[in-house]
């Protein structure tokens, strides 16, 4: 049961459980957090820029794990058609071992953090701000089922692909941020049937609306850029807002076609 304990585990274990999420997880989630820690951070160093946002990430979902496993043993007892993704087996070996569990998770965090500060105490501080505030919405997140879920949901989503670099920030990259990514998944969340009938369409056409949503987003933002003459200060987020779009392009007409048609 060692996935309960050590970053990432659990994740694959659980919500990574075939080829394809596992490629759509490196694609849409690892190679863009990467990119905007080591396009963010101030450490200078290419190979250390590249360890240093790899241990960051682990960092980050050591802490975001935190609430995949209190919401999975914990909160399906209080729900009256939970998702289930652990067995008798493993559930029983939480209810053993859940204090062990989270506390190596709180020992493992502050010996990552530790590792960080030798590569940059700034970015050290910045990912440990932001897992801070992820348990802190978590514990907000894992205790409502309302429509408040949808901005801590949001929120969540942020922290988890660009909290690395928090510290580095200014108010319109943290937007720009949110519009590149978290923006799209929490109108998909939203469109859920237990928050709202009247974005069933999405629900039903999640693909789809992926490449809807990608196609505006470069096509407004960029002439927005491009009228206010600062296109070339932010071709960080155009290249972002176009890596998703042609992500989510060749997902929708290869992968998702090819569900379809069975």
């Amino acid at each position: 049961m060692i996935f309960f304990l050590f970053p990432t585990l659990y994740t694959f274990k659980t919500r990574l459980n075939s080829k394809n999420k596992i490629l759509a997880w490196f694609l849409s989630f690892l190679f863009p957090c990467l990119f905007t820690a080591c396009y963010f951070s101030d450490v200078l160093n290419y190979v250390e820029l590249l360890l240093a946002g790899g241990v960051a990430v682990i960092a980050i979902y050591n802490t975001y794990e935190v609430g995949y496993i209190y919401n999975d043993a914990e909160l399906t007892k209080k729900e009256t058609s939970p998702t289930i993704r652990l067995n008798n087996e493993e559930t029983e070996y939480y209810e053993r071992n859940k204090l062990k569990i989270y506390l190596v998770r709180g020992i493992q965090l502050i010996l990552i953090l530790i590792i960080l500060s030798f590569f940059s105490k700034a970015l050290s501080i910045s990912v440990a701000v932001s897992c801070a505030i992820i348990l802190l919405v978590y514990l907000f997140y894992n205790s409502i089922r309302s429509v408040i879920n949808i901005p801590l949901y949001s929120l969540l989503v942020w922290l988890r692909y660009f909290g690395i670099s928090l510290a580095f920030y200014n108010l319109t990259d943290v937007v720009l941020l949110w519009l590149v990514y978290p923006l799209c998944v929490t109108v998909e969340f939203s469109s859920k049937p237990r928050f709202s009938q009247s974005l069933r369409w999405i629900y039903n056409h999640i693909d789809l609306f992926r490449v809807v949503y990608y196609s505006l987003l470069l096509i407004i933002s960029t002439s927005i850029l491009s009228y206010l003459g600062i296109f070339y200060d932010y071709l960080w987020f155009v290249f972002l807002a176009s890596y998703y779009f042609l992500f989510r392009f060749l997902s929708y007409f290869f992968l998702s076609k090819r569900y379809r048609a069975q």
